[in-house]
This record gives structure tokens, sequence and C-alpha cells, in this order.
């Protein structure tokens, strides 16, 4: 087991909130943090620009409890998700980072368990795993999201799907910012998109069995942002694996099937496959128009 005492074994903690997100949630997100079997020492947390009087309350009230741990990146305007997490990762103090959504349940043990995976696979840059749907309360489980477990099968994976729950991922930051980081250019794809460019650079990926988070699926989840109002079941009868990971099967848009976005990652999977990433490249902000044509179907 993970010592709780090891120096090797420090995580730090990123979340992002803006205007629209729920306090009650944001607050219930942030103690399933405080209370992890092991404990975190460095809690960044970034307000994607001006929030509002409740969710401000709830970031002052645990400033207050957390001073020493908790530190909060206030930006001027809401510039999207992965540029916040972009300006994140540079305040994260520690080389291994655990993603989490401000309206989602980590499980107490979920940062013990992939801290154990990092120090039995130290060549692992990015580790996720099982999430579990619930709506109301987390006694009302309705769905499960599993992926394959070992690099090879992520990979093959990869090709036609998300290879990562992205609310529960852990990471190298080293191996993130030598990919160039999240890419706000690809909205809902931004995740995808930096998994891919990492296994350019030869990142090894692993999803643990075991669930680590439970993942907030409201009823209004698919009008919220922007998608049917039905809600649709994400798997892959080919596989067996339940897909595609993060929230992006949450968010086709009206008129729009799972089959269209499912083309779209393996779209974007065949371009970006023939090329090769690092901190240093310019990101191919422009497909060729063959993808740009099946992202704006899709999408």
């Amino acid at each position: 087991m993970v010592s709780k005492g090891s120096d090797n074994y420090q995580y730090s903690v990123l979340m992002s909130v803006y205007h629209k997100e729920n306090a009650e949630y944001l607050r219930t997100a942030m103690d399933s943090i405080w209370n992890q079997t092991i404990s975190t020492d460095d809690f960044v947390l970034v307000c994607d620009g001006p929030l509002n009087t409740e969710l401000d309350s709830v970031i002052e009230n645990m400033q207050a409890a957390h001073p020493e741990t908790l530190h909060v990146v206030r930006l001027e305007k809401n510039g999207g998700l992965g540029n916040a997490l972009n300006i994140g990762i540079k305040e994260c103090k520690h080389e291994l980072v655990a993603r989490m959504d401000s309206d989602d349940i980590s499980r107490a043990d979920r940062c013990e368990r992939q801290l154990k995976v990092f120090q039995t696979h130290p060549d692992v840059s990015v580790c996720s795993g099982t999430i579990l749907e619930f709506r109301y309360d987390i006694e009302n489980i309705i769905g499960k999201r599993e992926l394959p477990q070992i690099d090879q099968d992520i990979k093959t994976f990869s090709h036609k799907r998300n290879p990562f729950n992205h609310p529960a991922v852990m990471f190298k930051r080293s191996v993130v910012e030598a990919s160039g980081g999240y890419d706000e250019t690809y909205h809902l794809f931004e995740d995808y998109y930096l998994w891919i460019r990492m296994f350019q650079n030869g990142a090894v990926g692993y999803n643990t069995k075991e669930p680590l988070l439970y993942m907030r699926t409201p009823e209004d989840l698919y009008m919220r942002r922007g998608g049917t109002a039905t809600p649709q079941i994400c798997s892959d009868s080919t596989s067996g694996y339940a897909a595609p990971a993060g929230r992006v099967c949450q968010t086709t848009s009206p008129g729009h099937s799972l089959t269209q976005l499912f083309v779209c990652y393996r779209t974007v999977y065949e371009e970006l496959s023939t090329r090769s990433f690092t901190s240093r490249s310019p990101h191919p902000h422009i497909f060729s128009p063959s993808v740009q044509r099946t992202l704006s179907a899709g999408m």
C-alpha cells in the first residue's frame, strides 16, 4: 500500500468552477477530496470567471477551514475548461495531479488507489478508472462506465472512443505539459485531444476496474449542456466497454446521434495519428477540410 507519509506520492488536486455550478454540489465535491484516505496538501481551485454569491461563500468557508491547502486562482473572464485547467496545472506543486469536477463525488479511497497504480507501475503517465453515474444521491446509481485496463487495450480503444474517464483522471504534470496541455480549440474534445497527443509522445495509460468516483447526472444535464433531453445509453456493442468517457457522450447536439459523435472520435484520431506533438511544436488547429466537415456535422 502507499504510505501516507511518502514524499514520492504526494499529489495535487485540480478543480475548475464557473458561475453556473451549484454551490451545494461544489461543497460536496470538495468535501470528498478532504475526506480522502490519503490527503492532499495542494488543492488548486480555478474560478473560471466571476462566480455568484453562493459559490463564493462556499469557497470562502473552505479557505477558512483549509488555509494551507486550498489555493484559489480567480480568472477575470470565463475562458473554458481547457484554458482554466492549463492555468491550474501551472499552479500545482506536485508531479501527480488528480482532476476533479465541481459537481462529482470522489470515493474516499480514489486517490489512494491511483497513487498505488503510479507506485506499482512507474511508467504510467495517466490513470483513470470506473465511474458510477448517479441521480439525486449516490444510492441511486443509474449507470456505470468501465474502460480497458492496460495500455495496449487503452490505445486500441482510443481509435474510436475516449480512453479515460476525465472526471476521474490522475496524471503526471510533466507529461501533460510536454504534450502541450489542454486545447480549448476543440470544444468537448479537449481531453481526448490531449490523450492522443500524450500517446503520440509515448505516454502509458492505465484504468482501474474499481470505481473511483460518483458522477452526478441530473435529469436536465442534457439540456443544460446543450444536448438532447433524453439520456442515452453509452455502450460499445463490439467491445463491451462503456463509452465514451467523461461527459462527451452527454453533449450530443439536438438532431445528432451518438454514432455521429463516435465518427468524430474516429476521424479526429485518424488525423492526429499521423502527427507528432511536443510542447515546442504548434498544435494543428487547422484540420483537413474532411475532418472539419465531420466535426461540424457531429457537433
